[in-house]
């Protein structure tokens, strides 16, 4: 039932985010304004036509910021109100300006819309014959920019603000840029290199190479330390530090990734009626070894199978060990800043309606199938066991 309530929650909540969401073209219509009061004159001067009935025209320049000369020209001009569009150009000179050429009449409504981007807002102005106003408008679409470096673990800011580092296949991707000129810079080491980009619908990829600076050789007084939170990355396991002891010479990390789906804690219909012992709230790796303990454990267990294959080391938390990095709120926002500029997978917020597994079994049967249950944390701040063909998401943790 759970379960169903979060998917219609799920549901609501993007319609809700539909609902709210605003035009990608914005069209100024405070920024309207004259810019020539009298009859136009001169030799290059294009001059204002009449409409079909020989009616006055005005001349409308939006002037459009974050779009090209090509999407312009892919503008597509509604009107609303009973007015006549005589003419729509873009500008020759001027790549991002649209020109309007329109029946003069006050109370006239008009919108833009564009293949790619939509529908803007809906204006409404005063026109006069024979005159030639300016407007202001800009696209707001957002865009998501893949930045490319040689190497990984490459520092990467965009516009002087810190937007994480290059993950093992030397990418980063960096979300809710908006359209047009930036700066990006690359740090790793004493190294830097910096990039300027355009950013639009066709230029969303950057690529640039950074020089390779050799850390230097740590001898045993060196013995590095963490802290709650840090990204560790040793000997081929890398997690974030939850749990520190001995200074943060040693401690806890948990996995990068979680189970991309729901796991079982067992699948097995006579493990599930059968108690195993692996009862302990504090040591997840002494629960660990109580399962790897049963003959064909990979195929029984499916919650702390996925932990294993993480490689040696890792296990299913216990309760206590898992409830640090989920329920305490200091951890698990700095746990999951870590993950989120590491290109991890960030643990579920605070109050969702989602659910973890811990190693840890309770010595309780649900109901008169005989099938015993294991402890869960609830994100909601609970705590409660489940039965064991339950389905939860998977959490690796390994201690260093």
């Amino acid at each position: 039932m759970k379960r169903i309530l979060a998917i219609i929650l799920t549901i609501f909540l993007c319609a809700t985010a539909t609902a709210q969401m605003t035009n990608s073209i914005v069209i100024d219509g405070g920024s309207f304004r004259a810019v020539q009061t009298d009859a136009l004159t001169g030799v290059n001067i294009d001059p204002i036509g009449l409409d079909h009935s020989r009616q006055a025209c005005a001349r409308v320049k939006i002037k459009f910021d974050r779009m090209t000369k090509e999407e312009i020209e892919a503008l597509d001009v509604k009107m609303v109100s009973n007015t006549d569009l005589t003419k729509q150009k873009v500008a020759q000179y001027f790549d991002n300006v649209l020109i309007l050429e329109m029946t003069a009449k006050p109370n006239t409504r008009f919108y833009v819309v564009h293949p790619n981007f939509g529908e803007s807002n809906e204006v409404t102005l005063n026109l006069e014959g024979n005159r030639e106003y300016e407007m202001l408008a800009s696209l707001n679409q957002l865009y998501s920019i893949v930045v490319i470096s040689n190497i990984p673990d490459v520092e990467i800011l965009l516009d002087g603000n810190y937007k994480g580092v290059t993950d093992e296949n030397c990418q980063l991707s960096v979300l809710d840029v908006t359209p047009g000129m930036h700066t990006l810079t690359y740090k790793f080491g004493s190294s830097t290199a910096q990039q300027n980009i355009a950013v639009h619908r066709k230029s969303i990829a950057f690529r640039q190479d950074v020089e390779m600076v050799a850390a230097p050789t740590q001898t045993p007084a060196q013995t590095k330390t963490y802290k709650v939170g840090d990204y560790y990355n040793e000997n081929g396991k890398k997690g974030v530090v939850f749990e520190i002891a001995d200074g943060g010479r040693h401690g806890k990390i948990v996995s990068m990734k979680q189970s991309a789906e729901l796991l079982q804690w067992a699948s097995d219909s006579a493990e599930q009626k059968r108690y195993i012992g692996a009862d302990s709230k504090a040591d997840g790796a002494a629960n660990m070894a109580k399962v790897k303990a049963i003959s064909g454990w990979k195929t029984k267990y499916p919650a702390f199978k996925w932990c294993a294959h993480l490689g040696k080391g890792w296990y299913l938390p216990s309760i206590e060990e898992l409830k640090v990095f989920t329920l305490n709120t200091v951890v698990h926002d700095a746990v999951n800043r870590t993950l989120i500029a590491r290109g991890g997978t960030k643990l579920y917020n605070r109050g969702e309606l989602e659910w973890y597994w811990s190693s840890t079994e309770e010595d309780y049967n649900e109901n008169s199938s005989g099938v015993f249950c294991a402890w869960c944390v609830d994100m909601r701040g609970d705590t409660y066991y489940a039965i064991k063909y339950q389905y939860s998401c998977v959490r690796a943790v390994s201690a260093f």
